[in-house]
């Protein structure tokens, strides 16, 4: 670490600090967008000391030295032995305050209270004992209590003058509370995790026995003089009722109240809780508290950092926590919580795990040195600067704990870097280096003995990992490179000879070279020495992910120009990658050597024994070519034979005269890119190229591509302005090129597509480490900004990959959705909010989450709540210019609300089904769906066509989902022959068929006649990406004949639950 000494009464602390996730506080977060570069005032002498220097005494823990002999008060030469009686237990657990170090000066009052000296009431069920301002009196503004219960213990129903805030240590608990609206709210907690219950709301706790036998927590009460002996327990208040008014106010008899307890009963054994919390839950009819009690903190994640870890929990975290806020930081040992203070909360601090030694700064001259271990409670008033070492041998874990809603401190690393140089050497008289080495970033916790160089790299890595997708970093992470460049370089860089070398006598290992530059120009500098070959291999580990992207990028927009202009170089040699040629090729080199053949084979069925994901429907893939697991479950039943021939010949079914597939008749590529078409191998004709690569995109796979076509070219453009953008744009771009000429792609777009997904799952699983920051709207814009580049390519994925690869974007995508959602964890999600949000991206993951569901057979990922209506209807037709994403994808936005809406139903017993489903017969003809005005008329008439079979879709789904029907009740067999109909009199083309896809899978789950399931079958293979295998379209068809075969094999017509079936047998999810 950097060897900073920052002010004499901390001189001890010379592991100074490194860097930490800028997600940890707003000041943090805002920081990261500062250019980091040195701060130095050369030339400029130290200023004459006004005072002595700090005394340069050791100060060091005594905690290991005194576990053995006997503790003395000697500290150098200063103190003596102990000549009288001694307490070697309490000496040898606070040896600061035996031998205190010599920085200590001054009075400050005692900040430590161990709970184990504190009164322990003890009772049947458990124990608690307490910590208020009898025990520690500067602690006036927050009390403690550490309180066990057995299983099946109960605290009893009570409520406070105070806010209670509690945090499991051990065990399991049960936790209820009602608030002054009459809405209710059950959770278990574990440990780890929190609840809060606000000034004067009744509640209780109750110990379970899955995990141990009861629990054990902490509660911190936001009064310093609260009492847990003096609470409104419910005993104690009807105890003392007259039982006359007892009977009027519950209107029973007198006599109800005969077996009333005469005290309080404060705890009290009972039995363990055998249902569950929804089923022990009363049902309130005003619904459950809108913001939930408890926070599930065990499984929010820690910012790691070199000396330990930081997890922040808050109000804009744990959103009913307005009183109480907490940080659950780690330490390793010899690490240290950095120098700090609290500018307007006092610190209430409880240590769970391992040793720690804090000095406690009151200004005017007034500091002491306090010790704790698990169990201990501190205390540091506002203003107060302070450290926490970890002076054990294993990782000291502890709370800190505030009285308000929003968790801030100040650091002084960051403090002094962020002040101007000369300030800082006139108070301090630090060196220009030193100065230099000060973070502007919050070190937050520092690790014990780091290098300098090791100490900007984790700068670099934890930024990397916590804020990857935020386009201020990219800026960051360049000056950041700069400024390691310089803190490794030890050469001065004097020509021709080192300066700093030839005054120490040292052999200069920096080579000084001369290169040419722009025009005549020559430029002369000194080249690093050469790095190892372990910090090569480390280095290239850290950076494989960035340089993979960057080095395709180039190769796809200038390639090798040769006749076949590849889209890939056939080679790039170990070197282009920054590593030696001794190491292990990468991944792009490995896969550039080899071939992606396609190899169409004849149909075949399935052995007994032989998963059905292991065949195609036409061909046999090269297992090169795609990448898509076995579900590994033996498909037993016949497959129904499809369409004879290879796909060349099922291709061949349609009239290329009027599908037209290359042609623009809506002109969106005269509007989206320039004309004609220019030479990607041209620098300036980048741009060019990638728009039209993107216009073959939006005319072969977007709904209603005049929508958008302007946003769209707009969205490019300022992509490809960004270094950082335009690298990633280039091979989107390719992407959608190789599909938009042959509506596949081959093995080499494969391989494109792998690393741009591996590097957006890399980058969100990185993300998702990080807490939340605590500005909410920058941390929902992070959140939407991760989202962007998950579902871009998913957009992709769904018509190239199989379906399993497209479940895998939408598992990253899924927590990073939920975070930019505005609603508090635990609650469903307002669907029609997400809908009409300004956000494309919020809409985009609910639209597919849902598209998903209905056409898999499996739940979304979150449950949404939709107050639907026929005027909620009428509100998203009215706003379909500016919400909505039925342009894309062709599933109306009105149906995308009504979906979720059926699914809620069938989840609430006790409702009249017939009327339900009679309600949204009636109302399906008066939904209005928008119809695009302008473009060409033929592809409006198949776009109508695509509307009506969602209409008809959503009626099927209606009948098997909400009533349970299967595919030979008469409604069923009713709208599906509809729905055949309908599809029989429109012609195979690409437009409407290319969004038929999930339609046709929710028609086919109630298709019975085998000359239906071949027009099926024929129009969704005529699909040309539908008919290439390892695609989603390909897993879908995939997914019916399963249903039929299975059905037909058991005699038996098809229910709903058979397409989910069908989903996990070919996906193996």
């Amino acid at each position: 670490m950097l060897f900073t000494p920052l002010i004499a009464f901390a001189a001890y602390a010379s592991a100074a600090p490194t860097g930490a996730s800028s997600l940890t506080t707003d000041t943090a977060l805002t920081s990261v967008s500062t250019p980091v570069t040195s701060s130095t005032t050369a030339g400029a002498a130290l200023p004459s000391p006004t005072v002595p220097y700090a005394s340069d005494n050791p100060n060091g823990s005594y905690l290991n030295r005194f576990q053995s002999g006997t503790p003395e008060p000697e500290r150098g030469a200063a103190g003596g032995s102990i000549m009288g009686p001694q307490n070697l237990p309490l000496e040898r657990q606070n040896p600061d305050l035996l031998a205190p170090p010599t920085t200590d000066s001054g009075s400050v009052e005692n900040v430590k209270w161990p709970f184990g000296l504190s009164h322990n009431r003890v009772q049947d069920g458990g124990w608690a004992r307490q910590q208020n301002i009898h025990e520690m009196p500067i602690a006036t503004s927050m009390a403690g209590v550490d309180m066990r219960l057995n299983a099946g213990a109960i605290r009893e129903l009570h409520w406070h003058l105070t806010a209670e805030w509690g945090y499991v240590m051990a065990g399991s608990c049960r936790v209820n509370a009602v608030d002054q609206l009459g809405r209710n709210y059950l959770a278990d907690v574990y440990p780890g995790d929190l609840w809060y219950f606000p000034q004067g709301i009744p509640h209780s706790i109750q110990g379970l026995n899955d995990t141990a036998n009861g629990c054990e927590f902490l509660l911190v009460l936001d009064d310093g003089t609260f009492s847990e002996d003096s609470t409104f327990l419910l005993t104690d208040w009807m105890a003392h009722i007259p039982k006359e008014v007892l009977a009027k106010n519950f209107r029973v008899n007198a006599s109800a109240f005969d077996h009333i307890p005469d005290r309080q009963l404060w705890m009290l054994p009972s039995a363990v809780p055998t249902e569950s919390v929804t089923e022990a839950n009363p049902v309130s009819p005003a619904g459950t508290v809108p913001l939930p009690f408890t926070f599930a903190a065990s499984k929010a994640p820690a910012t790691n950092v070199t000396g330990g870890s930081v997890k922040v929990i808050d109000s804009r975290t744990f959103n009913i926590s307005k009183t109480i806020a907490v940080a659950e930081v780690t330490v390793v040992p010899g690490g240290i919580r950095e120098l700090h203070w609290h500018p307007t909360q006092p610190e209430w601090t409880f240590y769970l795990e391992g040793n720690a030694r804090v000095t406690v700064f009151a200004s005017s001259a007034n500091a002491r040195t306090f010790d704790y271990q698990a169990g201990d409670i501190g205390y540091v008033p506002p203003t107060f600067g302070h450290y926490v070492e970890n002076i054990g041998n294993t990782t000291m874990r502890y709370l800190e704990i505030f009285k308000t809603n929003i968790y801030e401190d100040i650091s002084l690393n960051q403090w002094l870097a962020l002040t101007p140089p000369e300030l800082v050497k006139a108070h301090l008289q630090l060196d220009d280096e030193t100065i230099s080495l000060l973070q502007k970033v919050k070190p937050i916790v520092v690790g014990p003995g780091e290098s300098c160089r090791s100490a900007f790299f984790n700068v670099r890595t934890n930024l990397a990992l916590n804020l990857a997708n935020d386009r201020a970093v990219n800026v960051y992470f360049t000056e950041i490179d700069d400024w390691v460049y310089a803190m490794r370089k030890k050469c001065d860089e004097a020509k021709p000879q080192c300066s700093r070398c030839v005054g120490t006598s040292t052999p200069c290992v920096y080579e000084y070279i001369e290169h040419a530059g722009p025009g005549n120009k020559r430029i002369k500098r000194t080249k690093p020495a050469r790095r190892s070959a372990s910090e090569l291999a480390s280095r290239t580990s850290r950076n494989t992910s960035v340089r993979q992207l960057d080095d395709i990028a180039a190769s796809l927009l200038f390639p090798p120009i040769s006749e076949d202009s590849v889209v890939l170089a056939q080679s790039i040699s170990p070197e282009a990658w920054g590593i030696g040629s001794d190491l292990t090729p990468s991944p792009l080199a490995l896969a550039e050597t080899a071939d992606y053949p396609y190899m169409p084979q004849p149909s075949i069925s399935p052995t007994p024994s032989q998963p059905l994901s292991d065949l195609s429907l036409t061909t046999l893939s090269s297992t090169s070519d795609h990448a898509w697991v076995a579900s590994g479950v033996p498909y037993t039943y016949p497959i129904v034979p499809t369409v004879p021939g290879s796909i060349s010949q099922v291709w061949s079914d349609y009239d290329e005269s009027e599908i037209d597939e290359e042609g623009d008749p809506e002109g969106v590529g005269l509007i989206l890119c320039t004309n004609p078409t220019m030479d990607k191998n041209v620098k300036d004709n980048a741009l060019p190229f990638v728009l039209e690569c993107y216009s073959r995109w939006a005319i072969a796979r977007v709904y209603e591509p005049l929508k958008v076509v302007h946003a769209m070219r707009d969205q490019v453009i300022q992509q490809f302005a960004s270094d950082n953008g335009r690298k990633r744009t280039i091979m989107i771009a390719n992407v959608m090129k190789m599909f938009g000429q042959d509506l596949v792609i081959d093995g080499r777009g494969q391989f494109i597509l792998n690393c741009l997904a591996s590097d957006v799952q890399e980058k969100s699983s990185a993300f998702m480490k990080t807490p939340p920051s605590f500005d909410i709207v920058m941390d929902r814009r992070n959140a939407m900004r991760a989202l962007d580049s998950v579902l871009e390519i998913l957009a992709l994925q769904v018509n190239t990959q199989p379906i399993a690869a497209c479940i895998r974007s939408l598992d990253n995508a899924a927590p990073i959705f939920r975070r930019a959602c505005i609603e508090p964890p635990g609650q469903p999600l307002n669907l029609p909010n997400i809908m009409m949000e300004h956000s494309l991206n919020l809409r985009h993951f609910a639209t597919i989450d849902i598209v998903r569901s209905v056409s898999t057979g499996q739940p979304t990922y979150f449950r949404y709540e939709v107050p639907f209506s026929l005027e909620l209807c009428e509100k998203m037709y009215q706003m379909q210019d500016v919400s909505g994403l039925q342009w894309l994808y062709g599933f109306p936005d009105q149906f995308v609300m009504l979906f979720p809406w059926i699914h809620c139903l069938c989840e609430k017993p006790g409702g009249n089904v017939l009327e339900l489903i009679a309600w949204v017969e009636s109302i399906l003809p008066q939904i209005k769906i928008a119809v695009g005005e302008f473009g060409d008329p033929l592809l409006r008439i198949g776009r109508m066509v695509v509307q009506d079979c969602w209409r008809y879709a959503v009626r099927i789904y209606l009948y098997m989902v909400l009533g349970g029907a299967n595919a030979l009740d008469p409604r069923v067999m009713r709208v599906q022959k509809d729905f055949m109909r309908l599809l029989r009199g429109v012609k195979p083309a690409r437009n409407p068929d290319a969004f038929l896809m999930s339609p046709i899978i929710i028609a086919g789950v109630a298709t019975l006649k085998e000359r239906d399931r071949h027009t099926l079958r024929r129009r969704m293979l005529n699909v040309r990406e539908c008919a290439e295998p390892g695609t989603s379209g390909n897993d879908g068809m995939l997914q019916l004949e399963d249903v039929w075969a299975r059905t037909k094999a058991e005699g038996r017509p098809a229910v709903w639950s058979d397409l989910g079936i069908a989903v996990r047998r070919v996906t193996g999810r």
